[in-house]
């Protein structure tokens, strides 16, 4: 089942997404009529349904509708929540009704590109994300951490904070994936025990690792990020912003913003349309 929904639409009460979070998510860039990475963002959709054992059956319906709808968009973004369906009594799944798919346009966030041209600072945040692998990687519903997160963020002047798990691994910002660049190698979290493993982070990676770049994804400290030169946020909407400054162990550390823009083997593939079969 499909649904189109206004962003401010309400969802019935008794569906599971709004009960306990239970289903996943995409948030797609749409330019000129048609959506940007969108193998990888139904790809992503599927692997996410399927780790998280919801039966959504509507996948060529969802394509196609997706893509007619994408039509009438010359620049603005496209949201697909999946929800495994409304009923069942506490979290039992027993006698839930079949898996749906919401369907929502927006328009795109207005201060993305000041921000990828001037960059942005971050701090680091004091609340750390709890591990738990069998959802790592998944953008779940259930996103309390990152509301956290936020509230946090907001009461400071930051423009994004460095979010590290219990362990005292780096693994992301708040709103989207990390990438430094440290002694010629870039290096970005890896995503076993939790964090999301977002679409452009995903695009990114098969793109340095298709121009010989020095990648590493590993686990990583926060002492790792000390001396690197370069570093950018990165999501599907605001493809890829660079770094100015980051405050850690209460030192101010200037980055390199112009490093990043000249990546012209990055920055010129971050558009890719790429249309379903």
């Amino acid at each position: 089942m499909i649904i189109d929904v206004k962003w401010d639409d309400p969802i019935p009460a008794n569906d599971r997404v709004a009960q306990y979070g239970d289903g996943c998510f995409t948030t797609m860039c749409v330019s000129d009529g048609k959506i940007e990475l969108f193998n990888n963002h139904l790809q992503r959709l599927q692997h996410s349904c399927q780790r998280l054992h919801i039966e959504f059956a509507d996948w060529d319906k969802l394509q196609r509708h997706l893509k007619e709808r994408a039509k009438n968009i010359h620049h603005g973004v496209l949201k697909a929540i999946i929800s495994r369906g409304t009923g069942g009594r506490g979290y039992s799944t027993s006698g839930v009704t079949e898996a749906r798919c919401y369907v929502s346009q927006n328009d795109m966030p207005s201060h993305y590109p000041m921000q990828r041209k001037q960059g942005i600072c971050l701090a680091m945040s004091e609340i750390k994300l709890a591990a738990q692998p069998q959802l790592a990687g998944i953008k779940h519903c259930n996103r309390l951490e990152q509301v956290l997160i936020k509230i946090a963020l907001d009461k400071t002047h930051y423009d994004d904070v460095i979010v590290c798990d219990y362990q005292g691994h780096v693994i992301e910002s708040s709103i989207g994936n990390l990438f430094w660049r440290k002694e010629n190698t870039w290096m970005t979290p890896l995503l076993n025990n939790c964090g999301v493993s977002g679409v452009m982070r995903n695009h990114i990676l098969t793109l340095m690792k298709s121009n010989n770049i020095n990648v590493l994804e590993s686990n990583f400290a926060i002492d790792d990020l000390i001396g690197c030169d370069a570093m950018f946020v990165c999501n599907s909407l605001m493809k890829l912003v660079p770094v100015k400054e980051i405050m850690i162990q209460q030192q101010r550390q200037l980055l390199n913003i112009e490093f990043v823009s000249s990546l012209v083997w990055l920055t010129d593939n971050l558009h890719e349309v790429s249309e379903c079969e």
